[in-house]
């Protein structure tokens, strides 16, 4: 039994573990996508400014480029901390299924131990049952 225990404990381990690794992907994800807004409020704030200067334009087309190379790498890097929440969500689900399942072992070994017992229980009752029934009959 203690070794189901112990199975259970590191698998439970192993699964809080993949859930804060999902919590920080989350996280970076969230900061990758704040970037990516802020850039978009940055690159309106320049084209207003663009609106009432036009000396500046060629500039603006440049700076324009730049940001939207840095927001396709955010992107690309959006896409592959989804592939990974992915990768965990998958692992956690294998996890949590090892977990329910010593779970069921650990809870049908002790539903087995009770019944042996009663059984166990029931004998010993039954023999004092019938040595007091024939020390009555002597």
């Amino acid at each position: 039994m203690k070794s189901l225990d112990i199975i259970i404990k590191m698998n439970d381990r192993a699964l809080e573990e993949k859930r804060r690794e999902l919590v920080e992907c989350e996280e970076q994800k969230e900061q990758l996508e704040g970037y990516t807004k802020k850039m978009d409020r940055e690159l309106e704030a320049e084209r207003q400014f663009i609106d009432s200067d036009p000396m500046f334009g060629a500039h603006f087309l440049k700076y324009k480029d730049t940001i939207k190379k840095r927001q396709a790498l955010i992107a690309k890097s959006i896409i592959d901390i989804n592939d990974k929440m992915f990768g965990i969500n998958q692992e956690i689900i294998f996890i949590f299924s090892e977990v329910k399942k010593y779970e069921t072992i650990r809870k049908n070994k002790i539903l087995q131990q009770e019944k042996e017992a009663k059984i166990k229980e029931g004998k010993e009752l039954d023999e004092i049952a019938i040595n007091n029934y024939l020390g009555n009959l002597i």
